[in-house]
C-alpha cells in the first residue's frame, strides 16, 4: 500500500464510487506534516464535489451533506 492509498477514499457515502491512485511527487516537503498524504487528497476531494455541484446547478455545501452519513 502506498502513502497516497491511506487517505484515497473520501468520507463522502457516495452510491456508486470507484478511487484510482496515482502517486506523484509531493508538492510541498512534506515529512513533518501528520497525514502526509491527507492534505492533497482532501483538496483533490473536496474541489472535485464543487466542480460536481457546479455541474449538477446545486449549491456546494448542501450537495456534500446530502452524500455525509452522520
Amino acid at each position: 500500500q502506498q502513502m497516497g492509498d491511506r487517505t484515497a477514499i473520501p468520507q463522502y457515502a457516495y452510491p456508486h464510487m470507484r478511487v484510482i491512485c496515482q502517486d506523484a511527487a509531493p508538492i510541498v516537503r512534506a515529512s513533518w506534516m501528520r497525514g502526509v498524504s491527507a492534505l492533497p487528497n482532501v483538496f483533490a476531494h473536496e474541489s472535485w464535489i464543487d466542480e460536481l455541484a457546479w455541474r449538477a446547478g446545486e449549491d456546494p455545501i448542501a450537495f456534500r451533506l446530502r452524500y455525509l452519513n452522520d
